[in-house]
């Protein structure tokens, strides 16, 4: 606990990662991010702290690099070529005098790991379908044998290094989430009794449930794996009979933070998934209708209408706000540049909350509603009027917290305030009670506690509630069609630290 130094300062850099030592002590490497956006590694000099880039990468970070027990080569992970999400394997000399790709396969491989003796590399890899511990034998920075799999089905697990004595040291996510029902108070702001569980089978899976229109059933995903991680499956559950229907998701990968959303007629339920074969397909995302007659995945022309964003979560529109939408001649979309041949004006909302803005496609934007910080909006019921949270001054670089809630048409014009909070609080999630006459809404506070307010939209006195909901749980919540019962989840996320022994290469074990 004594001695130290400080070796460089740098306030151009970012996303600092100090990797490993050398084996002689005598440097550190390391990754990080130049003012110019660009990855590298690199190394430091424990004596003096001059830097050495061995590699410069493109925008896209890299996992942490392993360096060789020798100190002579380092492997790293990086996207297989441009556009492409899915990695392979790098091996680097620590002079930057050679380079090679040691692992390649159209899955993804990641996370390199050397073990002690320097004789294997270890990666995550999804080649088998579920993500599995895999390893490659290699000698003088080259592949000698064919990556053989070491440990099946692992989840979420991240790899840090190994110690001494050939343990390897990784780092678990967990996660409980399940949905439960409850029943409301007359006026909507309190909760009657103890919520109870929609459900007792697959305990710590289940997620985002949706009612029914006739409100006789539930949807729900369920993610079935380690952790609260594994294969998505859509629950289709009736109430009175509690019969479920299971239908695996195999079409696409599901966003976790993507609702359900039932038809009007309750015949099919929309999905927003993701089309691999798309090289933006993170990015941009697929509506499916599941078609509940044949439980058939069937692919819309565009991405399903956004209804609300909260914390980077997105709710999508129902069946009436479509409507509501198409009758105002809009549409509320993520990625205007994917709309080809459509009447409507496309309504998009920045990643960065700037403002609200509309244009026919390929025509310059015109702004709804300028402001310096959108932390939080909502669709209304009827999909005609926008509520949102916005900074109360918009020429005030120093007043960034969304504290003034306001209504507009969806049309545009002018945007009313129904609603502000203290000046060092924010509004952070937005929902509209389902018949539109009034607003919920989750406040962060100085101290930091949540609070949630039900704000009428007739001019009556605005209510603190006693919902004893979380900023998530609010912005996922669903109502009940007749509006006295909601239908949410809860989700307990912890990460561990665990060690694996045992390999079978290990020596004297």
């Amino acid at each position: 606990g004594t001695g130290d130094r400080i070796l460089v300062v740098n306030f151009e850099w970012g996303g600092f990662v100090p990797a490993a030592w050398s084996p002689d002590g005598e440097f550190i490497l390391l990754s990080f991010t130049g003012a110019d956006r660009l990855n590298r590694i690199a190394t430091i000099s424990v004596d003096d702290g001059s830097l050495n880039v061995i590699k410069t990468l493109g925008r896209h970070g890299t996992a942490k690099p392993s360096l060789s027990p020798d100190g002579s080569y380092l492997v790293y992970d990086y996207h297989q070529g441009q556009g492409d999400t899915n990695h392979d394997v790098f091996v680097l000399a620590i002079d930057g005098s050679s380079e090679s790709r040691l692992v390649t396969h159209p899955s993804d491989d990641d996370r390199p790991q050397w073990t002690p003796d320097g004789e294997r590399i270890l990666f995550r890899s999804d080649r088998s379908g579920r993500m599995a511990l895999w390893a490659v034998r290699v000698s003088d920075g080259e592949v000698v044998s064919e990556p053989e799999i070491v440990r099946p089905d692992i989840g979420r697990m991240v790899p840090i290094g190994f110690d001494r004595e050939g343990a390897l040291f990784y780092r678990a996510g967990n996660r409980m989430s399940d949905v439960y029902v409850a029943e409301l108070d007359a006026g909507g702001t309190k909760i009657i009794g103890e919520p109870a569980p929609l459900t007792d089978r697959y305990v710590g899976t289940n997620s985002q449930v949706v009612w029914s229109p006739d409100g006789n059933s539930v949807a729900y995903l369920s993610f079935r794996g380690p952790g609260g991680f594994g294969s998505p499956h859509l629950v289709v559950r009736a109430l009175d009979a509690g019969q479920e229907r299971e239908l695996p998701i195999e079409l696409f990968d599901v966003g976790r933070f993507t609702r359900p959303i039932w038809s009007s007629d309750g015949k099919y339920i929309m999905m927003e998934g993701t089309d691999p074969g798309n090289p933006n397909w993170r990015r941009h995302g697929v509506s499916y209708r599941v078609e509940l007659a044949s439980d058939e995945f069937v692919r819309e022309p565009y991405p399903r209408d956004l209804a609300a964003s909260a914390g980077g979560k997105s709710l999508f529109a129902s069946d009436r706000q479509t409507a509501g939408l198409r009758s105002a001649g809009r549409r509320i979309v993520r990625n205007p540049s994917l709309y080809v041949d459509v009447s409507e004006q496309l309504i998009s909302l920045s990643d960065n909350g700037v403002s609200l803005r509309y244009s026919n496609t390929g025509a310059s934007p015109t702004a709804l509603f300028n402001s310096l910080h959108i932390h939080s909006w909502a669709l209304s019921p009827d999909g005609l009027r926008l509520a949102f949270a916005s900074a109360e001054d918009s020429t005030r670089t120093d007043s960034l917290n969304s504290r003034v809630m306001r209504i507009m048409p969806i049309e545009g014009g002018e945007a009313v305030e129904v609603f502000r909070v203290a000046q060092k609080s924010e509004i952070i999630v937005t929902r509209w009670a389902p018949d539109g006459a009034a607003l919920l809404l989750y406040v962060e506070t100085e101290d930091e506690d949540g609070e949630i307010w039900r704000v009428p939209l007739d001019g009556g006195r605005p209510i603190r509630t006693d919902l004893s909901l979380t900023e998530r749980q609010l912005a996922l919540l669903d109502f009940h069609p007749d509006g006295s019962h909601i239908a949410f989840g809860t989700t307990e996320d912890w990460t561990e630290i665990w060690a694996m022994d045992g390999f079978h290469w290990t020596k004297d074990r």
